[in-house]
């Protein structure tokens, strides 16, 4: 198994700044910033620092995610409630 070091910077990596798609917002204006450093060849594992404004909007993963808060909080609701 080869295991490569990433390390989570925001420095000398470029910002993406983003809005959900409209009709994925269901409260406020989330605006949301991405600074990735890490994506795999098959686009399914990502590493970076996230960061977004209060909101609530939907989401549809097609991969696996690992979030760790450093600040603020994330409530998840499943389809059922």
């Amino acid at each position: 198994m080869n295991v490569s070091k990433i390390q989570f910077v925001a420095e000398n990596v470029s910002k993406e700044s983003y809005l959900p798609d409209q009709e994925k917002i269901v409260h406020g204006e989330p605006a949301q910033n991405l600074w990735n450093n890490y994506s795999s060849k098959d686009e399914k594992f990502h590493v970076g620092i996230w960061d977004s404004k209060a909101g609530r909007w939907s989401v549809s993963y097609s991969e696996h995610e690992f979030c760790h808060i450093l600040e603020g909080s994330s409530i998840i609701i499943d389809e059922s409630g």
